[in-house]
């Protein structure tokens, strides 16, 4: 096998590693603001998601698309009440808790970007190989 080939499926391997664990950690820390919720009992408890190399980027941006929405949802709902109130009461958490639910959006939303473009490329090249 050529070099170059190699090492572009390392590269490739590497950049799915890497998005992967972006992704776990992006799942990991929201929790805080949006706690894990069985949405099909049939498909098992939290741990059924294989980590490292094992975790399929699909799954895992559905997961980050879930999340997404219900960080979405309590910036809308929850945490602007919880804002009116905390403002009305003089506390100072209220715009940092608002701020950091805000940045985990965005974060949440450029790793699905980046999986997603992860996965054309890589359909891309497969088709290409036909």
């Amino acid at each position: 096998m050529p070099a170059g080939r190699e090492d572009s499926r390392a590269t490739r391997a590497n950049r799915k590693r890497e998005l992967t664990r972006r992704a776990l950690a992006l799942l990991d820390s929201a929790a805080l603001f949006a706690p894990p919720v069985d949405i099909d009992d049939s498909a098992g408890d939290e741990g059924s998601l294989p980590a490292g190399d094992g975790a399929d980027l699909g799954i895992l941006d559905g997961e980050l698309a879930i999340l997404g929405g219900r960080l979405r949802d309590q910036l809308r709902g929850q945490l602007r009440g919880q804002l009116r109130d905390q403002l009305r009461d003089g506390s100072s958490t209220a715009g940092a808790v608002l701020a950091t639910v805000s940045t985990t959006l965005a974060d949440v939303h450029a790793a699905r970007y980046e999986i997603a473009d992860f996965l054309l490329h890589e359909r891309l090249r497969r088709l290409a190989a036909l």
